[in-house]
C-alpha cells in the first residue's frame, strides 16, 4: 500500500507546476525558499513541513532523456535537519532503489554529507527524487548538491531556464542595465537577458565611453560596445534605452576645460561641444534607440543646481543665476529633439533623470521646479526618469507613488509627462549601516524575504500607474548580485544583494515573488 501511495504522489506532483533550485524541480505545493546562507553554507534550500512528517518528493530530476538506457547515478549533497530523520535519493520505479542516503536516521543540528551511487535501467516516467523523514514540524536544509550520470556532471538546465521571462508577466516594458560583457554568449549573465524586453547600457553609452579618447573637439567617437548592444537588441526583438547624453560624471575632464574662468570651458565652448555630441550620437543611431536620458543628476541633494557639477560651475561663470543655471539642460533637450528628428528619430522620447526624488524633500521639490522651468521654456521633454536606488526598508511605496503622481501631473503641450523607473535596485543595507560590509545569516535571510515583498509591492503599484497612463517602463539596474555597483558603493568591499538574480545567476525570492499569481 505504501508503494502505491508513493506512485500516486509522484504522478500528481509531476503534473503540478514547479519552481526550481539548482536546476531541479520543486513541487509548487512544497513550502520552499532559497536562503542566501545558513550555518556556513551559501545558496541553501530551506523546506518547511507541509503535511505529515514525511517529505515525499521534495526535489525532482527528470530522467526522460535516458529512457531505455542503463545508467549509473552518483549523488552528493549536504543536509541539515532540525530533528533526527532520514534523507534519501530514490527512483520511482517499482523497487524504489535508494541511490544516496540510507534508512538510518541522521542526528539533528549539524551538516551531514549524503552520498551514494546506483545503477538503473530507466523506464518512461522515471524521476530521481529526494525524500526526508523527520518528526514533528522540523525544517530541513540542503546545500552543495552535485549529480553525475555515467561519470559526467549532469547538465541540468539552469533554474533560469525553468521560469517564465519577467517581461511576459507585467504590462509595462520591463528592462535591465547590462554590462558590455553580458552580451557575449560566453558570459554567465548572457542567459538572463531573455527576461527583459528593453536593455540599457550600464556604462557603455556614457560620454567617456563613446567620446574621443583622449578627448579633442574633432576626435573620432568609439562605437564598438554600443553597436554590440544595439545589434543584439535588434536581433532579439528587444528595445534599447539610451543612458546618457549629459552627466557631470564619467565625462572626459578635457571636455569641461577651455578658455573660461579657472581653466574651465567658456559657456560658448561648452554649448558647441554639447551640440556636437548630440548631433554625433543621433547621426549614428537615429531612431534605433527609443528613449534617452538627456540629462542626469543635475539637481543638488538639498535643492538647487548640483554645486559640484562642471555644468553648474560654467553656468555660474557665465553670470547665470537662479533657475537660469539650468539653461544648459534646456539647450540639451532642444538639441536632442532637433537632431533626433533630423535623423529618423521622430518617435524618440526624451527624459530628465535623477536619484533621490522618490520621496518628499528639498531635492524632489527642486526637481519639480526644474520640470516647471523646462515646460515654461518649451523644452521638448516627454517625461522624467526616477532612478530608484532604494533599500529594502525605504522609501515607502506610498511615497514612491506620490512622486510619480507629482511628476505626471505636469503637462507640456496639453500632454502629461510620463515616468520611467530607470535604475531600480534594492540594497539589503540600510542608510544607517554605515561602513558595514557584510550581513549575518539571520540578517541576510530576513532582509531577503523583506526585499521580495517590497519588490512585489512596488511592481503592483507600478502596474496601477501604468493603467493610469503615468508609467510605461521599469528597468532594474543590473542583472546579477555579484556584478552590482552596490558592492563597491557607498562602501567599497561590501557584499550586497540588490537585484533579482543571485551570484550564481539563479532567480532569487524577489524574482519568484514577481511571478507569483501572474
Amino acid at each position: 500500500m505504501k508503494k502505491l501511495l508513493k506512485v500516486f504522489i509522484i504522478t500528481v506532483l509531476i503534473m503540478a507546476s514547479f519552481v526550481s533550485w539548482n536546476g531541479l524541480s520543486i513541487p509548487s505545493a512544497t513550502d520552499a525558499q532559497e536562503l542566501v546562507s545558513y550555518n556556513g553554507k551559501t545558496s541553501v534550500l530551506q523546506i518547511k513541513p507541509v503535511s505529515g512528517e514525511f517529505g515525499w518528493a521534495l526535489l525532482f530530476f527528470n530522467l526522460s532523456q535516458y529512457v531505455g538506457q542503463t545508467i549509473t547515478i552518483e549523488i552528493s549533497m549536504q543536509a541539515w535537519l532540525e530533528a533526527p530523520g532520514t534523507v534519501l535519493w530514490q527512483i520511482n520505479s517499482p523497487a524504489y532503489p535508494i541511490i544516496a542516503g540510507s534508512m538510518t536516521a541522521l542526528p539533528a543540528g549539524q551538516w551531514h554529507s549524503v552520498r551514494g551511487s546506483g545503477q538503473i535501467t530507466v523506464e518512461s516516467g522515471n524521476v530521481l527524487y529526494l525524500s526526508n523523514n523527520q518528526s514533528g514540524n522540523a525544517q530541513r536544509y540542503f546545500a552543495d548538491l552535485a549529480i553525475k550520470i555515467n561519470g559526467r556532471a549532469v547538465e541540468v538546465p539552469a533554474a533560469d531556464a525553468n521560469i517564465p521571462a519577467l517581461h511576459t508577466k507585467w504590462p509595462f516594458k520591463t528592462g535591465a542595465a547590462v554590462p558590455g560583457e553580458s552580451l557575449l554568449s560566453t558570459s554567465p549573465q548572457y542567459g538572463l537577458l531573455r527576461h527583459f524586453n528593453v536593455l540599457v547600457a550600464e556604462n557603455d553609452m556614457k560620454p567617456e565611453n563613446i567620446m574621443p579618447s583622449p578627448w579633442t573637439p574633432t576626435g573620432a567617437y568609439r562605437w564598438t560596445a554600443t553597436d554590440r548592444l544595439v545589434n543584439y537588441a535588434e536581433a532579439n526583438n528587444t528595445a534599447v534605452r539610451g543612458h546618457v547624453l549629459f552627466w557631470h560624471e564619467q565625462t572626459p575632464a578635457a571636455y569641461f576645460q577651455g578658455g573660461g574662468r579657472n581653466g574651465r570651458a567658456s559657456i560658448d565652448e561648452l554649448y558647441s561641444r554639447m551640440e556636437n555630441h548630440v548631433k554625433t550620437v543621433f547621426e549614428k543611431y537615429g531612431g534605433r534607440i527609443g528613449w534617452w536620458d538627456v540629462c542626469n543628476e543635475v539637481v543638488g541633494d538639498n535643492g538647487g543646481p548640483r554645486p559640484n557639477s562642471p555644468y553648474t560651475q560654467i553656468m555660474t561663470d557665465a553670470g547665470k543665476s537662479g533657475m537660469d543655471r539650468y539653461e544648459y539642460v534646456l539647450k540639451a533637450f532642444q538639441w536632442a529633439r532637433r537632431y533626433a528628428d533630423a535623423n529618423g528619430g521622430q518617435n524618440v522620447k526624451l527624459y530628465l533623470t535623477d536619484y533621490g526624488i522618490e520621496s518628499r524633500g528639498g531635492k524632489q521639490t527642486e526637481f519639480l521646479r526644474l520640470l516647471d522651468y523646462l515646460i515654461a521654456n518649451n523644452a521638448p521633454i516627454d517625461g522624467a526618469g526616477i532612478q530608484g536606488h532604494i533599500n529594502y526598508e525605504s522609501p515607502g511605496v506610498r511615497d514612491f507613488s506620490s512622486a510619480i503622481d507629482s511628476i505626471t501631473a505636469k503637462q507640456r503641450g496639453g500632454k502629461n509627462l510620463t515616468v520611467q523607473v530607470c535604475e531600480l535596485d534594492m540594497s539589503l543595507f540600510r542608510g544607517n549601516d554605515s561602513g558595514q560590509t557584510t550581513l549575518s545569516d539571520r540578517e541576510l535571510n530576513t532582509r531577503n524575504r523583506q526585499q521580495a515583498r517590497r519588490y512585489r509591492e512596488l511592481f503592483d503599484m507600478f502596474e496601477q500607474k501604468y493603467n493610469q497612463g503615468k508609467l510605461d517602463m521599469v528597468l532594474i539596474w543590473g542583472l546579477a548580485d555579484g556584478h552590482s555597483w552596490l558592492n563597491y558603493f557607498p562602501v567599497r568591499g561590501r557584499t550586497d544583494y540588490p537585484l533579482l538574480f543571485d551570484r550564481n545567476y539563479q532567480p532569487k525570492q524577489a524574482y519568484q515573488e514577481l511571478l507569483r499569481g501572474r
